[in-house]
């Protein structure tokens, strides 16, 4: 019995084709003239083109998981995996050499995990790092690390053109040492030279305006009204500098 069949997609290695009853087929190309028909994706599963299959696992996904989820054939992902794979870890690399803001003290994300997990017992060979992409381009960088309680993790947000890490949850915040007083997160954003040097200053008062009262003539029309002296409003330059208008 013959069966219609009608092209879906072709991305140069295989060919996807449905019949008239909605059942999809996938056809591989050989080297014959013409393809064969090799398998069927299960549950009616899409099979996905190369550029799909690379941007689904740029956001973070496994070859295999992709293959579950969709019924593309495994061997099919891992050959177009490599690349993707290759830069989803150069990126993670180059967050772990990113600074991270903290006032003076500016260290590598790397050395900040070290440092914050390592003082608390962690086992830094235990530290499982993961990064995917966003559609708006910028990068999740993830860390899962073990606890007493089971799990924890933290994740930062890295801009790859401003070279800039930023926590975005409060695991981050922790381990990027953001648990700091509203009073310390001041401080370490103002100029050394303010601080005199790291040391302690005594708050100066600021400066107040006192009030000027002098006595003027009254003009005559006053004097009929019963004014024998008023007080004379200060200039602003009087407020500001002592000066008289006469100076």
């Amino acid at each position: 019995m013959e069966r219609e069949l009608r092209i879906v997609s072709d991305d140069g290695e295989s060919i996807l084709l449905t019949d008239s009853s909605g059942n999809k087929y996938r056809a591989e190309r050989k080297s014959a003239p013409h393809p064969t028909l090799i398998s069927v994706a299960p549950n009616g599963a899409t099979e996905l083109t190369i550029k799909e299959i690379q941007a689904r696992l740029r956001s973070g996904e496994s070859p295999r998981e992709l293959s579950e989820s969709t019924g593309t054939a495994l061997s099919k992902i891992e050959r177009f995996a490599g690349p993707i794979l290759h830069e989803r870890n150069h990126i993670i690399s180059s967050a772990l050499d990113t600074q991270i803001k903290r006032g003076r003290n500016d260290l590598t994300l790397r050395d900040v995990v070290n440092e914050r997990l390592g003082a608390r017992g962690v086992d830094l060979s235990s530290l499982e790092w993961n990064g995917y992409r966003q559609e708006d381009g910028s990068w999740i960088i993830s860390v899962h690390y073990p606890t007493r309680e089971g799990q924890s993790s933290g994740e930062w947000i890295l801009d790859t053109a401003k070279r800039t890490l930023a926590a975005r949850d409060e695991g981050a915040r922790w381990i990027s040492g953001d648990d700091r007083s509203p009073q310390e997160k001041v401080r370490s954003q103002l100029p050394t030279e303010l601080l005199g040097g790291g040391s302690e200053r005594e708050p100066r008062e600021a400066p107040r305006l006192m009030a000027v009262r002098e006595e003027v003539e009254p003009t005559s029309e006053a004097a009929r009204d019963g004014v024998v002296g008023r007080a004379k409003v200060p200039s602003w330059d009087e407020i500001m500098f002592g000066k008289k208008p006469e100076e």
